[in-house]
């Protein structure tokens, strides 16, 4: 990964993690110009049987959509413009789907958040009690065994706000 000419940034991480209002807040505050924001779930999730007949597995479905997001917003950049997608995305799915491009002007960036503050976001902020489990726990601490495998940065959004964590995306993005 070339990060220091990096054109897309990959933020990852499990869901409460802050993945998706960080994305919604610096697209609403920053003063950046030259940037195109994704969001992996835009695409919908299809039901377990569908991904099953079509995929086989929910991890096989994942891995093609990364491959498949991945490569629209290749195509899509241009020289002036720089992109930020977020999702709920294997690491080693977006390494590989870069790497199958041959695009190396890219970052990843797992964002991630305490066990007890992901839960508090789910179930008070974002009324989906049905996402705190320890499944999703077990998905985080994936990502994050996989962050420190890879030398993929991780930010911490625990203990800082909304704000201070954008600041950090935007800084390196300005930088």
């Amino acid at each position: 990964m070339n990060s220091k000419s990096a054109k897309i940034l990959f933020l990852t991480g499990a869901s409460g993690a802050g993945k998706t209002a960080l994305l919604e807040y610096i697209q609403k505050n920053s003063k950046l110009t030259d940037i195109l924001y994704y969001h992996f779930d835009s695409i919908g999730v299809p039901s377990k049987s569908e991904i099953i007949r079509k995929y086989g597995s929910g991890r096989k479905w994942q891995e093609a959509m990364t491959y498949t997001w991945i490569n629209k917003i290749i195509n899509e950049n241009n020289e002036q413009t720089r992109a930020i997608i977020e999702g709920q995305v294997d690491i080693q799915f977006i390494i590989n789907a870069f790497d199958n491009l041959l695009f190396s002007g890219y970052k990843i960036i797992l964002i991630n958040a305490e066990k007890d503050v992901r839960d508090e976001r789910l179930i008070i902020l974002r009324k989906q009690a049905y996402l705190a489990t320890n499944d999703m726990e077990s998905w985080a601490l994936y990502l994050k065994k996989q962050a420190v495998e890879f030398g993929i940065e991780i930010l911490d959004t625990s203990n800082i706000t909304l704000a201070e964590s954008a600041d950090y995306i935007v800084n390196y993005l300005e930088n």
